[in-house]
C-alpha cells in the first residue's frame, strides 16, 4: 500500500447559503429563500452537505420553516444532509420542525425542543467554548438589543448542551473558531458545562465519526487513533497535554508533548515529530 497524507479522510460542506443582506459580505452564496432548496440540493449532491443560515442579526426574520422544509426535501432527495446555523429563537424552532439534520450553535433554542431534537435525530454542535469565551467582551459593551440577545443566550447556553445530551440528542463537538484546532477547549467546555466526560470525547470522536458515517474501532477499519499515556475518560486533564495520534491508512504517526492549538489534519502539527510507524508485530496466534 502507497502511504497518502490525505486517507485520514475529512468532510467538506461547501460554502454558506445564505438570503440576501444576511452573513459576512463576500462569504457564501446568496439566494432569495424560493432559491434556496435548488442550489442546497446541488451543493449537497457535490459534497454530501448543505449549510444554510437560518437568521443573523438581531431584528432579522428567520428563514421560514415551509422554506427549510423545502431545503430538507431536496437535499435528502440526492442524499445529502442539512446543517442549518441558527442562534436565535425563532430560527432554531424552525430548523427543528424542519427536520434539520445538524443545529448549529443553537443559541437561545427553546429547550422544550430537545426531545424532539433526540426523537428525529437532529445533531446540535453548541460550539459552547467560543461562545461563552465572547460573554466578556458582550458585558463591557453599553446596553443595545444585541448586547441583551447575546448575554441571554450565552449566559445559559451550557446549560443547554448538557440538557441536549441528557434528552438524547447527539452532541457534536466544533470551534467555530481560528486558528482551528482547538477542539480540547470545547470538550472541557462540554464537561465544565455539566456533559459527562465521556459523552463530551464522544462529541470530538467516535460519535462524530459515527455521525458522519466513518467507521470506529471495528475489524477492517482504517486504524485512525488518538492515543494518550492516561484514560481520558477518568481524567480530561490529559487532553491534549500528551497525545499520539496514528493513521494506519495514511501511514504516518505524530507524537506531541504539549498542548496544541494547530491544525488537526493529517499534515504533521508545529512541534511534533512524524515518523513512519513500525509494522505491527503479528501474534502467535495470529
Amino acid at each position: 500500500m502507497t502511504p497518502r497524507r490525505d486517507a485520514c479522510a475529512r468532510r467538506p460542506a461547501g460554502p454558506w447559503l445564505a438570503r440576501h443582506g444576511q452573513f459576512f459580505d463576500g462569504w457564501g452564496r446568496r439566494a432569495d429563500h424560493g432559491e434556496l432548496p435548488a442550489p442546497a440540493a446541488a451543493q449537497a449532491a457535490a459534497a454530501g452537505w448543505a449549510k444554510v443560515i437560518a437568521d443573523w442579526r438581531v431584528g432579522d426574520s428567520a428563514v421560514p420553516v415551509d422554506v427549510l422544509r423545502a431545503v430538507v426535501r431536496e437535499v435528502h432527495a440526492v442524499g445529502g444532509r442539512v446543517a442549518v446555523h441558527s442562534q436565535h429563537p425563532d430560527g432554531g424552532a424552525a430548523a427543528v420542525a424542519a427536520g434539520v439534520d445538524s443545529l448549529e450553535h443553537g443559541m437561545c433554542l427553546d429547550p422544550g425542543l430537545l426531545a424532539r431534537m433526540a426523537e428525529q435525530g437532529t445533531a446540535l454542535t453548541p460550539t459552547l467554548s467560543v461562545i461563552t469565551a465572547g460573554l466578556g467582551r458582550r458585558e463591557a459593551e453599553p446596553d443595545s438589543p444585541a448586547r441583551t440577545w447575546y448575554l441571554s443566550g450565552a449566559k445559559v447556553h451550557g446549560e443547554l448542551a448538557a440538557a441536549a445530551a441528557e434528552a438524547g440528542v447527539r452532541l457534536l463537538a466544533g470551534t467555530d473558531s481560528l486558528p482551528h484546532g482547538g477542539i480540547a477547549a470545547e470538550i472541557h467546555a462540554l464537561a465544565a458545562a455539566g456533559v459527562h466526560p465521556e459523552a463530551a470525547l464522544a462529541a470530538a470522536s467516535w460519535s462524530a465519526r459515527e455521525y458522519l458515517g466513518l467507521p470506529g474501532l471495528v475489524r477492517g477499519a482504517p486504524a485512525d487513533a488518538v492515543v494518550y499515556d492516561r484514560d481520558p475518560h477518568a481524567d480530561l486533564g490529559c487532553w491534549p497535554t500528551r497525545w499520539r495520534w496514528f493513521c494506519a491508512a495514511a501511514g504516518f504517526a505524530a507524537a506531541r508533548d504539549r498542548p496544541t492549538s494547530g491544525s488537526s489534519s493529517p499534515t504533521a502539527p508545529r512541534g511534533s515529530a512524524w515518523r513512519r510507524p513500525r509494522p505491527a508485530r503479528r501474534s502467535k496466534s495470529g
